[in-house]
């Protein structure tokens, strides 16, 4: 049988299977317009007009170096290139952050796995260009991420699933000014992203910031 499926997997490999990651796009730029990403000079329709806050489906596409553009939502120009590799059998994020102007389109590897009964897991993305260095806790105080930079991810954690999260947000070291985060009910088994968007505005509601939650696959 070994045998029989040794030879199977070369047949496979000599007709040129394709092996594909799985990428995804979120469009975390505050005053960036709708855009379109372009792979390999091809337009993707799942990844066309992204509004901020969008974050697209998960598009199967060819493992291994990809080239993509970010484009505005109908035009052919102006672009914003990036060269990125993918692993075969892997999910990524392909996360837009920064102002318009210093737009950088960041890569992002997700990592869903099996989660022990009662749990799921989190991660958050800092997306906020004028916020600094991040802690992040629980109501309860349990921390959940520390010292997020900007532009960065923080490793997935357990936390308890069934009920709603409320996640509040304070500057590194800080455990008094906090900003809360709107509750948000997670699923057992599941595993999750909190992307933190927008520009801090002390006088605006939600102090200017955006809050997206999505499901890793």
């Amino acid at each position: 049988m070994n045998k029989i499926i040794g030879v199977l997997l070369v047949a496979l490999a000599g007709l040129g299977v394709a092996q594909t990651a799985a990428l995804r796009v979120a469009h975390l730029s505050p005053d960036a317009p709708a855009v379109e990403i372009w792979v390999g000079g091809n337009k993707v329709e799942a990844f066309s007009k992204l509004a901020f806050k969008a974050v697209s489906a998960y598009q199967s596409l060819p493992a291994g170096e990809v080239e993509l553009a970010v484009v505005p939502a109908g035009q052919t120009g102006p672009r914003i290139e990036a060269r990125v590799r993918l692993e075969a059998g892997r999910s990524y994020t392909l996360a837009l952050i920064g102002l318009q102007a210093q737009l950088k389109p960041t890569l992002i590897a997700d990592a869903p796995v099996p989660v022990e009964s009662g749990k799921a897991r989190l991660r958050l993305v800092h997306a906020v260009p004028n916020f600094p260095g991040l802690d992040i806790r629980s109501k309860d105080g349990a921390l959940l991420a520390q010292n997020l930079g900007f532009a960065s991810a923080s490793e997935y954690r357990l936390v308890d699933a069934g009920g709603n999260l409320e996640p509040v947000l304070f500057a590194a070291g800080d455990t008094q000014r906090g900003i809360p985060v709107p509750a948000y009910r997670l699923e057992a088994g599941k595993t999750y992203t909190l992307f933190l968007a927008g520009q801090y505005n002390h006088r605006a509601e939600n102090f200017g910031l955006s809050f997206v939650w999505v499901e890793d696959r």
